[in-house]
C-alpha cells in the first residue's frame, strides 16, 4: 500500500449492528476478536456481533467466509445466546486467567517467533515496520505493543473494512486489489505464523471454556481467510497475465 496515500492511526473498528454483506461480517469478526484479546470483554460488542451474525445468515454463504469459520462463528454466537446473565462475569474471569495471570498465555508474536522468545523481540520490530510501510501506526489509546494479538487482529479488521467499502463502491478495483494484497502479505508474514499456536494454548487451559470458542473462531478465520486470499491472488495474477498476451 502506498504510504503517502494511506497515513492513519488504526484501531480495530467497533462492531456495528448492521452491515450489508459477507465482506462486512468478515471485517466485523476481526474487529470483535481483536477486542476479545485486548481487554476485559465488552458485552455490548459481543451482543452487536451476535445480532449481526444472525441478521445476515444469507450473506454468510458468500465467498468471504469459509465453512469452518461459519461453523465456529455460529458456535460462538450460539454459546453466547444460550448463556445466562452470569456470562459477563465468566468472560471476565477467563480473560483474567488467560491474559493477566502467571498461569495464562502470552499473546505476543515475539514470544512465539522471536529468537529469544521474549517481549519486544525481532517480530515486534518487523510488524512495526510493516505498519509503517502501509502508512499506518497503532492508535494513540492502544496500550499493547504492536505485535500483541489484539493489535494485529485490529490491523486486519481495519484492512478488512477498507476491503468491504471498496467492494461496495464502483471504480475501486485497483485499491481493493492493493488492500487484498496487503492482507495476504500480513497474514503470511505474521498472523499465520503464530496465532494458531496461541489458540491451541488457549484451548489447553481447561478453566476457560468460553475462550476455547473464541480461539477456534480465531484460528478458523485467519486460516481460511489466508486460503481464500491465496486463491484470489492466483486468479488475479492469471487474469492479468492473460490480458497482457
Amino acid at each position: 500500500m502506498n504510504q503517502n496515500q494511506y497515513r492513519h492511526r488504526f484501531t480495530a473498528p467497533g462492531v456495528p449492528q448492521y452491515g450489508g454483506d459477507s465482506a462486512h461480517v468478515r471485517a466485523s469478526a476481526y474487529a470483535l476478536l481483536s477486542s476479545l484479546y485486548q481487554d476485559q470483554p465488552d458485552v455490548s460488542a459481543v451482543d452487536r456481533f451476535s445480532s449481526l451474525w444472525r441478521n445476515f445468515d444469507n450473506a454468510l454463504s458468500g465467498n468471504c467466509l469459509g465453512r469452518r469459520t461459519l461453523l465456529t462463528g455460529s458456535q460462538f454466537c450460539a454459546a453466547w445466546q444460550s448463556s445466562d446473565s452470569r456470562v459477563s462475569l465468566q468472560l471476565r474471569r477467563e480473560f483474567a486467567l488467560l491474559f493477566l495471570s502467571p498461569r495464562g498465555v502470552q499473546p505476543y508474536e515475539s514470544v512465539y517467533r522471536g529468537t529469544r522468545r521474549r517481549l519486544m523481540d525481532d517480530p515486534w520490530l518487523q510488524v512495526r515496520e510493516f505498519y509503517r510501510k502501509a502508512g499506518m501506526q497503532k492508535g494513540q489509546r492502544e496500550l499493547h505493543p504492536e505485535d500483541h494479538a489484539s493489535v494485529e487482529l485490529g490491523f486486519m479488521a481495519y484492512l478488512a473494512f477498507m476491503d468491504s467499502q471498496c467492494s461496495a463502491a464502483a471504480g475501486k478495483e485497483e485499491i481493493r486489489t492493493e488492500v487484498a494484497g496487503t492482507q495476504l502479505q500480513f497474514l503470511e508474514e505474521h498472523l499465520i505464523g503464530w496465532i494458531p499456536q496461541l489458540c491451541r494454548r488457549i484451548e489447553a487451559v481447561p478453566e476457560a471454556p468460553y475462550y476455547h470458542r473464541v480461539a477456534r473462531f480465531t484460528s478458523a478465520l485467519i486460516e481460511e481467510d489466508h486460503e481464500r486470499l491465496v486463491v484470489s491472488a492466483k486468479h488475479t495474477y492469471s487474469t492479468c497475465k492473460g490480458s497482457s498476451l
